[in-house]
């Protein structure tokens, strides 16, 4: 176990001897800014929900996208860009490295020239369909400024919901229907304003309940039913309090509800279902091994993680990671592995210092490309001058286990 004094908020921090044997193993230095700081760098790679109107260079068709960009930057639609990609017309970066000149420098660079793919904004009148502002959808009906969705139907405003129905309203929810104002929530059903619940159904304003039916303004319960303020009523006697509490203006309502929730003990961190050997966690479900983990499920042997699943052997891991196994410091990526200090990737491995790659192998400090290997900054390398050049670029910016 080792102590050091973060080099952003000079807070000490200590690295435990599971993340210390980690880093050694893939001979990198040990971290110099604390996990916190650290989380703050890694989501500055992703994009935040953040969404302007803009037109195609190519079609001038209006289009979405995320990312705040810099002027005379390439915009195309994903239909011009596969076109012109197909017919050879796109002009995409392929640098490769040059030596002399700093390696993030030339990374930088990289990214200011690679173009951005745009969101269409798609309405079809005669279906009664319409997807507008939203980001990585699957079978989506009515959706509106949503982000990371999977067959929702009729969601509005919405963030990183996967099988909801009927939502609004509703952040980093997951397999839930007919509900408004769901935060870090599970499996919750015709439910209205709840915060950190799981497995819900019919519940109102309540927080960090879990497996509890018609509850309303409660917070901490376990396997519960008809309670109000965390007090047992018949069936009866609690449809009509919620019918009591209903007539209040809204602005009262809550204010009463929060002066109650202000009276209780803060909740017990939650640990929930076959956990072992997990410290400092809280909403971590199915884990073995877990370090610093939160809002996490399947995890084994993993630390410093936030909203991700299936984790293995894998450390400083943030944002909507799935399926990642032996990776280090990454957000927002599926089905990876061998993954370092990159983000926005899906089934790719051995990648360092790379951002939105698909089914790409082998790539290191690429921006965009899909179906590559042997890449580094965007140009293809026999595999013995990629071994050799990266072996190179890892001495340059020190790669390599140091306990400084």
């Amino acid at each position: 176990m080792i102590k050091k004094e973060c080099q952003t908020c000079h807070n000490q921090f200590t690295i435990i001897d599971q993340e210390i044997d980690f880093l050694k193993k893939l001979d990198f230095p040990l971290p110099t800014d604390c996990p916190k700081c650290r989380k703050e760098k890694r989501e500055k790679l992703v994009d935040k929900p953040f969404y302007e109107e803009v037109k195609c260079d190519n079609c001038k068709k209006e289009i979405l996208i995320w990312h705040k960009v810099e002027p005379n930057k390439q915009i195309f639609c994903r239909e011009c860009f596969r076109k012109l990609k197909h017919e050879g017309k796109l002009d995409r970066p392929q640098p490769g490295y040059k030596e002399g000149i700093p390696f993030f420098e030339q990374l930088k660079e990289l990214h200011k020239q690679t173009p951005i793919v745009g969101t269409d904004i798609y309405q079809d009148d005669e279906v009664n369909q319409k997807t507008l502002r939203s980001h990585e959808c699957s079978y989506t009906t009515n959706t509106i400024d949503s982000f990371d969705l999977s067959k929702c139907v009729n969601t509005v405003n919405s963030q990183h919901l996967i099988n909801a129905n009927n939502c609004v309203d509703c952040t980093n929810s997951m397999a839930t229907e007919n509900s408004v104002g769901l935060v870090s929530s599970y499996r919750c059903n015709n439910c209205s304003y709840l915060n950190s619940c799981f497995v819900c159904d019919n519940c109102h304003y309540c927080d960090n309940c879990e497996d509890c039916q018609n509850c309303f303004a409660c917070s901490g319960l376990r396997n519960k039913k008809y309670y109000v303020f965390n007090k047992k009523y018949s069936e009866k006697e609690y449809k009509a309090k919620v019918k009591e509490l209903s007539r209040l203006p809204h602005n009262e309502l809550i204010e009463t509800i929060k002066n109650f929730k202000n009276t209780l003990p803060l909740p017990e961190s939650r640990r929930h279902q076959n956990i072992n050997d997990c410290k400092y966690t809280n909403e971590v479900f199915n884990c073995n091994g877990c370090f610093y983990a939160f809002e996490s499920r399947n995890v084994n042997n993993s630390g410093y993680l936030w909203h991700s699943e299936a984790i293995k052997n894998s450390w400083d891991i943030t944002t909507m990671a799935r399926r990642v196994n032996d990776s280090y410091s990454c957000s927002d990526m599926s089905y990876v592995e061998n993954c370092y200090f990159s983000s926005r990737l899906f089934d790719s491995s051995n990648c360092y210092f790379s951002h939105d790659l698909y089914k790409c192998y082998n790539c290191f400090g690429c921006v965009g490309n899909s179906n590559a290997k042997y890449n580094i900054l965007n140009k293809e390398y026999s595999q013995e001058d990629y071994n050799k050049i990266v072996a190179q670029i890892r001495d340059e910016i020190g790669l390599h286990y140091s306990e400084e």
